[in-house]
């Protein structure tokens, strides 16, 4: 009887990013299809197996390491009992051959089939095609920019560039410059600073050619401020209270 294998296939992977996908129990869940997404990168040729079978009849999403993929998913086999005491015997066996003298004029034999016996069985291959899943090679794109005050035209340091929806992210150095390695699926970047107006933009228009700007916000601009001081401040009390003793002995004079 042939004997079934089983591989895996992925026709029409997810574009979801895994770093973009929130954290479960059981893996991440993905916003895109609305499924929880299995991370099967860890996981041996048994342990896939048996996640499949036990989800057999429903959907599954998962993320797969390439050498997992497009192959027989291999089980290790749990020798028989009674093969384990042949190979025992066998070895017992050979060690009294150590002794004993070689012998002359031997030739290996040859193993023929007898009539009627039949060849080995070819395993047949069981493909699993899953839907929607995250491929375990996640493909990052660099992005260098730099950015601008809106205002002066000056370099700004120390600004927050964040890929939207993740913590992938850094800071731009003293001459406002940054390089950032985008996962795949990643479309806007969030640029953020203190006392600025905060701006998303599209990755595809970032490039060193082109400097973002950003501009103040209108909270913290230029202009008169007044502030009043209650009469009963601290200070004026203390002031107060030390004049008293001055002002009594000016009187008995």
């Amino acid at each position: 009887m042939p004997r079934t294998t089983t591989q895996v296939e992925v026709p029409r992977p997810c574009a979801e990013a895994w770093e973009a996908m929130t954290p479960t129990a059981h893996g991440r869940h993905c916003a895109a299809c609305q499924h929880t997404v299995t991370d099967f990168t860890h996981k041996t040729d048994a342990e896939v197996l048996a996640l499949l079978r036990q989800a057999a009849g429903r959907r599954v999403c998962g993320r797969f390491r390439a050498d997992q993929l497009q192959r027989p998913l291999l089980v290790p086999k749990t020798a028989a009992r009674w093969h384990t005491w042949l190979l025992a015997a066998g070895a017992l066996l050979g060690l009294r051959a150590l002794g004993a003298p070689a012998a002359q004029g031997q030739t290996a034999p040859t193993h023929l089939p007898r009539p009627g016996q039949l060849p080995a069985p070819v395993p047949v291959p069981q493909v699993i095609a899953l839907g929607m899943v995250s491929p375990g090679a996640v493909i990052s794109t660099s992005v260098t920019g730099q950015i601008l005050d809106a205002a002066t035209g000056e370099p700004m340091p120390g600004v927050t560039v964040l890929v939207k929806g993740t913590l992938v992210g850094v800071s731009t150095d003293m001459e406002g410059r940054f390089r950032l390695n985008v996962p795949a699926g990643a479309r806007v970047l969030q640029i953020s600073a203190v006392g600025y107006v905060r701006r998303e933009v599209t990755i595809a228009d970032v490039s060193e050619a082109a400097p973002i700007e950003l501009k103040m916000s209108a909270d913290v601009l230029g202009g008169l401020v007044y502030v009043r001081q209650p009469w009963y401040a601290p200070r004026t009390w203390l002031n107060v209270l030390r004049s008293v003793p001055r002002r009594v002995a000016n009187i008995w004079r």
